[in-house]
């Protein structure tokens, strides 16, 4: 019996179709991507030279308390800000005490000595201005400073530097 040429048409498509579809197949690969991300931190200071003139009224006070320096801090971990001296510069070879030098510290987070003043005279090496154990970005410390007056002190420039510190918990 012959097939007539449109069954065998059929046939042939219907082979050709499935001898395809028989011949597929799936390829996988893989990527692996690693990001590293370093410690970042960054401090900026703000109101970092102040130059005041004690008056009478502040001598009858006992003290003058000056412009507030800002310290802004933004690290991507825990962290630490401290701050160091080596006292005041001699005048006229008269040593003005560094227990004459307090400090106060105002946050948002906390500052292990917010709000009131300390003497640097009666802290560690390294006074802690503020520390948090979280990461932030540019959140603001408030340093302000206070220098006793007596009448020991003679006449001149007083000036005492402080260096600042960032340090991560790394």
């Amino acid at each position: 019996m012959r097939l007539p040429k449109t069954i065998i048409t059929m046939l042939f498509v219907a082979a050709i179709t499935i001898t395809l579809c028989a011949k597929a197949y799936a390829v996988t690969e893989s990527c692996q991507i690693t990001l590293t991300v370093p410690e970042l931190y960054s401090l900026v200071l703000a109101d970092t030279t102040m130059t005041e003139t004690a008056s009478t009224d502040d001598f009858s006070a006992g003290y003058i308390t000056l412009t507030s320096t800002r310290a802004t801090v933004s690290a991507n971990q825990g962290w630490k800000l401290s701050l160091n001296t080596s006292g005041f510069a001699a005048v006229s070879g008269y040593s003005k005490p560094i227990t004459d030098i307090l400090v106060k510290t105002t946050c948002g987070y906390d500052s292990t000595y917010a709000d009131s003043f300390v003497a640097v005279a009666a802290i560690s090496t390294d006074y802690e201005v503020a520390t948090d154990t979280d990461p932030i970005s540019a959140d603001e410390t408030t340093i302000e400073y206070k220098i006793m007056l007596d009448s020991d002190d003679i006449a001149g420039d007083y000036v005492i530097t402080f260096v600042y510190t960032l340090t991560t918990n790394a």
